[in-house]
């Protein structure tokens, strides 16, 4: 067996180039209205929304709430080797998993797992086992699990960014009575792909070019453009504001490209000035040309996003991030934690970037961030520190061996192309 899991198409790539915040002017299709829905959910569960992330509690045949993330592209659900250890699940069998990286490995299998979602109950004939532990450095947390596919054909879901909570309901008796945006999805690939049409201008005065995208909650950037599609259409040159950067997946680490595009419309949404990685990737998932690529956690998260699979269809309302503009990493870092999430090491840093000219090395362990010690930040508020558009400068105290530097980073200089 062989089963692609998007969850790690995140791209936990702190896309490090510079991308300066671009003002937007966004087509909004009318006003949200405050319930989805006039028929009762079967559940309402709160999340965490961490990374552009959800992050709910499951169940493992009766188990304690795991932590899990929420992710529309993963074919089947996926459990975290401790998790299964501490349930006791027998592995039977193994199947390879590939991801955006160009590796795969083989995990083992489990067989007939029942998974509750605040009571949404879902019976899996076959389950994941695997080791997040690579993919959890670069999250900066614990990871329990993914949910797979099979979620979101048993029942409509709800995902209320703004709100922080998911709504669970019976596809039987639901009806859709929002104010937002139906755009229609083609259900392909015995069910594992969710894709719909939208409409992408690269750069102003263009023609704007059809697109064929998947739904992909599990990742954290905004759109992602694969490489035959990037090729086709000559996304990546000279003088367009992109640098080189890296990405993160199941397949490991891979290189990509980040820039911006002009628009991205999706059944008459359409968004402005996003920020677009465009893969390089030779194998794996961004290498497929069965698809042109994806929408991601920041993207998704500014609407209340319905995925009612039984109808083909997804619903978008837009919340108030809806007006918020897309950012990007300005610092030139790629960060990992290291033991158990104390610590903080860089693993990359972009040539002119500010980490760059700041004199940070690959190698430094992060000792401290504008004069608090990085223990008292979680791992997303580091990420954010970093990243902050409105951050002129960032004071960073840096660990190299026995010898600590303390230098300041400064945002609004941003690397050459």
């Amino acid at each position: 067996m062989h089963w692609r899991h998007s969850v790690f198409c995140f791209f936990l790539s702190f896309v490090f180039m510079t991308l300066p915040p671009v003002a937007r002017s966004q087509t909004v299709p009318g006003k949200a209205s405050a319930s989805s829905s006039s028929v009762k959910p079967i559940a309402v569960i709160p999340f965490e929304l961490y990374h552009n992330r959800v992050y709910l509690p499951v169940s493992v045949h009766g188990s304690r709430p795991y932590t899990m993330i929420l992710d529309t592209g993963a074919a089947v659900t996926f459990v975290s080797e401790e998790a299964a250890d501490e349930v006791k699940l027998p592995r039977k069998g193994s199947a390879k998993v590939d991801g955006n990286g160009e590796g795969v490995e083989r995990f083992p299998l489990g067989k007939n797992v029942a998974c509750s979602v605040g009571g949404a109950d879902l019976l899996e004939k076959t389950i994941v086992i695997y080791n997040y532990g690579d993919f959890e450095k670069h999250e900066g947390r614990k990871i329990d699990g993914t949910p797979g596919v099979n979620f979101f054909h048993k029942y409509v879901v709800e995902i209320d960014y703004a709100g922080k909570q998911l709504s669970i309901y019976d596809p039987g008796s639901f009806l859709y009575t929002g104010a937002g945006s139906v755009i229609p999805l083609r259900i392909l690939n015995g069910g594992t792909l969710a894709l719909f049409d939208a409409k992408i201008v690269a750069a102003a005065g263009q023609p704007a070019l059809e697109a064929h995208l998947a739904v992909d909650s599990g990742t954290y950037s905004e759109l992602r453009l694969f490489r035959p599609f990037e090729e086709q259409h000559a996304l990546i040159g000279d003088g367009r504001g992109q640098f080189a950067s890296f990405g993160f997946g199941a397949g490991g680490e891979f290189r990509q490209v980040t820039g911006r595009v002009e628009s991205v419309e999706i059944g008459g949404v359409k968004l402005s000035n996003p920020v677009a990685d465009f893969s390089t990737d030779t194998k794996g998932v961004t290498a497929t040309s069965n698809y042109d690529g994806t929408i991601g956690g920041d993207i998704l998260r500014r609407f209340t996003v319905t995925l009612d699979y039984s109808r083909g269809q997804m619903m978008l309302e837009p919340n108030g991030d809806w007006s918020k503009p897309f950012d990007r990493n300005t610092s030139g870092l790629t960060l990992v934690t290291d033991d158990g999430f104390k610590k903080v090491l860089v693993v990359h840093v972009v040539k002119t970037s500010p980490a760059d000219v700041a004199g940070l090395h690959e190698g430094d362990s992060i000792g401290a961030v504008d004069g608090k010690s990085t223990p008292m930040y979680t791992f997303d508020q580091i990420r954010r520190l970093v990243e902050s558009p409105g951050q002129h400068e960032v004071g960073v105290d840096a660990w190299r061996g026995e010898v600590m530097t303390v230098t300041k980073l400064r945002l609004d200089n941003p690397p050459k192309p």
